[in-house]
């Protein structure tokens, strides 16, 4: 039976990869697909806010020498979630397939957020966790703030 020779060049691409391999799989390691029970604060759904969109698509069908085009225009929305919290609020919108979906929530009722690193997430009345954007962060100025004597 023959030994097997690795080149150094091998070595450092299955080193390589790896990496790539462990970087990839740390953020399921540390979370696990979850967020950690302490990162959840209690805030109020606010308000949503649908953005409306308008998709144009047009396709060219050639037979021989004539041609024809088709336009089709299709709208939809975008659920802007709003919520307050006692120090900001925020404007988050779904990721993937939660973009155009809306999520099972009450508006001017509890819900749980949870910011993680530079993600945010928010947790429905069902309890299923929900990876959202940030739209926009605003603080919040009280009275006293506003008016100094």
């Amino acid at each position: 039976m023959k030994g097997i020779v690795l080149t150094a060049y091998d070595c450092d691409a299955m080193k390589t990869a790896l990496l790539g391999c462990a970087l990839l799989l740390a953020p399921t390691a540390v979370f696990g697909g979850k967020v950690p029970a302490e990162a959840w604060r209690p805030g109020t759904l606010a308000d949503i806010l649908d953005e409306q969109h308008t998709r144009t698509t047009g396709h060219t069908h050639t037979h021989g020498n004539r041609s024809t085009s088709t336009t089709t225009e299709s709208t939809y929305s975008v659920p802007h979630y709003v919520i307050e919290t006692d120090e900001y609020r925020y404007e988050v919108i779904g990721n993937g397939g939660d973009r155009r979906r809306a999520l099972p929530v009450t508006i001017n009722g509890p819900i749980k957020y949870a910011i993680v690193g530079t993600d945010l997430f928010v947790q429905d009345e069902r309890g299923k966790e929900h990876k959202m954007t940030l739209v926009r962060k605003t603080l919040k100025v009280s009275q006293t703030d506003e008016h100094p004597k």
